[in-house]
């Protein structure tokens, strides 16, 4: 009887933007350069500017510091290194880069290359959330229909679904169309959750389809 949430976690890499529990947002040290991280022999082996690599973190968009971050995290021209991305992606996300809060709280959830945690995960999410991160909308709704790092929060769920749902995300249509079905956090209502299966099913959501059989 549990919402399926049928996309897998996409994104390792965000950073330690850790919320402290007043709301504040904690940061940690910045290199001054991307320079130390990056310079050698290894980065020239590699066919990568030093002169990009040397450039400050005050003078690179939020853009270059989130590209940055995911070159670390899938190893794009260096060794693969979590830490180090989660480290690049914390710059990013503290100015509100919706993916960087995003892929952050990725990070947390599944605790890459920083300690799990679920709250943490929630409060990023919601924060690229409320940035209008579709993916990020989808997986807080998960989060308060499981009850994983705030409280279980049917109606909530159903918001944050219906927000995605609205974009065009067929899990989330299809998942619209089971708490219709069920009543869950919202009025059972039969005709909604076909409405919504088949708008999840003209996306090829086979779950949708076999729903829309049982009804």
């Amino acid at each position: 009887n549990t919402l399926v949430y049928s996309s897998s976690l996409t994104g390792f890499g965000l950073a330690a933007f850790s919320v402290a529990k007043k709301g504040s947002i904690r940061r940690s040290s910045m290199p001054r350069s991307f320079a130390r991280l990056q310079a050698g022999a290894g980065a020239r082996q590699r066919g990568l500017d030093d002169r990009a690599l040397a450039l400050d973190h005050r003078r690179v968009g939020v853009m270059g510091v989130a590209g940055q971050a995911m070159m670390y995290a899938k190893g794009i021209g260096t060794e693969r290194n979590y830490t180090e991305a989660v480290n690049w992606y914390e710059r990013a996300a503290v100015k509100g880069h919706a993916n960087s809060q995003y892929v952050l709280a990725n990070m947390y959830l599944k605790g890459r290359g920083i300690d799990e945690d679920p709250e943490e995960a929630f409060k990023l999410y919601r924060a690229a959330a409320n940035n209008g991160h579709i993916n990020a909308q989808l997986m807080l709704a998960y989060l308060y229909g499981k009850g994983m790092g705030v409280k279980r929060d049917d109606t909530m769920s159903f918001h944050w679904y219906l927000k995605a749902a609205e974009q065009g995300n067929s899990n989330a249509q299809y998942n619209l169309g089971v708490i219709f079905a069920k009543g869950r956090g919202i009025g059972r209502d039969v005709e909604k959750a076909r409405h919504w299966y088949q708008q999840a099913a003209k996306q090829g959501d086979e779950n949708a389809r076999n729903a829309l059989k049982r009804l």
